[in-house]
């Protein structure tokens, strides 16, 4: 990761942010742990899903 900017406000409990790789790739990500609203994880899941122009670099969200 090269570069991360937080991005404020939304309506999610949880972070959102623009980053930036090392390589120039660029995404917008968006995280939150069950522990905030245990709905919202599958509802950033089914959102994923209904963007038809994005990318996942990655759907598995459980660290």
């Amino acid at each position: 990761m090269a570069e991360a900017v937080g991005q404020i406000g939304g309506m999610s409990p949880g972070c959102a942010a623009r980053v930036r790789g090392a390589d120039g790739t660029r995404a917008f990500v968006k995280a939150v742990g069950a522990d905030l609203n245990p709905d919202t994880p599958t509802l950033f899941r089914r959102e994923i899903g209904g963007v038809p122009s994005a990318e996942a670099l990655d759907r598995d969200t459980t660290i």
